[in-house]
């Protein structure tokens, strides 16, 4: 099947157009949150430590699940707070202490566990109840012999990040952060549905009511 990587960003540019004022007020919704927590004193920076990892989950979730919602609420970002809150939220730190560790070995190792863990915020939106240790796994599953395609994806945005600076982040605001969560969310789906057609994952870990179909608005073809 591959990685697309025009594919995906020509999918991702459709996605910024038909839902551009979501995209840009999810933005601000989680970057308000965190924000705010981490202006408070000692509890809001122990708050920070579960509540902007919820987010994140909350904040890409809602890229992927857009992709087949247009219109979808923006309140779809704390969804992660509302189911197995814990669970997630300790998979989510887990991660960033194992990323943070193996950083410890020349920094490399960190970046390629970075990448080996693409998946994991995005499984726990889909599913908060897949178990962290296998969560891991499927990750793992999904990013392998890809690592590298997701990290030239990613660093192909750097040309917009280097504009962005001379429009003092409006540019961020408006297209680029939008931009570069729906070439990842689609990213996630790509290798999703690779590694479930080659049977590395079982759907139904996913979600129970899979339909193996990738039917969202804004696809224009991988």
């Amino acid at each position: 099947m591959g990685f697309d990587r025009a594919a995906i960003k020509a999918n991702a540019r459709l996605h910024v157009k038909n839902n551009y004022g979501s995209n840009i007020y999810v933005f601000l919704i989680y970057m308000a949150v965190a924000g705010v927590c981490g202006l408070i004193p000692v509890v809001g920076w122990i708050a920070e430590l579960i509540v902007t990892p919820l987010l994140l989950v909350g904040y890409m979730g809602w890229f992927q699940k857009s992709i087949y919602s247009q219109g979808l609420s923006s309140s779809e970002i704390f969804v992660p707070f509302l189911e197995n809150m814990w669970g997630t939220a300790g998979t989510m730190l887990l991660m960033s202490l194992k990323i943070m560790l193996w950083s410890l070995l020349l920094y490399i190792p960190g970046i390629v566990k970075s990448y080996e863990y693409f998946a994991v915020p995005f499984l726990k939106s889909e599913n908060p109840n897949i178990p962290c240790d296998r969560c891991f796994q499927m990750s793992k599953a999904m990013t392998d012999g890809h690592k590298m395609d997701i990290f030239i994806m990613q660093i192909s945005f750097i040309g917009w990040i280097i504009l962005s600076c001379f429009t003092f982040g409006m540019l961020q605001l408006l297209y680029v952060q939008p931009y570069m969560m729906a070439a990842n969310a689609f990213a996630y789906e790509q290798i999703k549905a690779e590694a479930i057609a080659n049977g590395m994952i079982n759907p139904m870990e996913i979600d129970p009511a899979y339909g193996g179909s990738f039917m969202g608005n804004d696809k224009v073809g991988f």
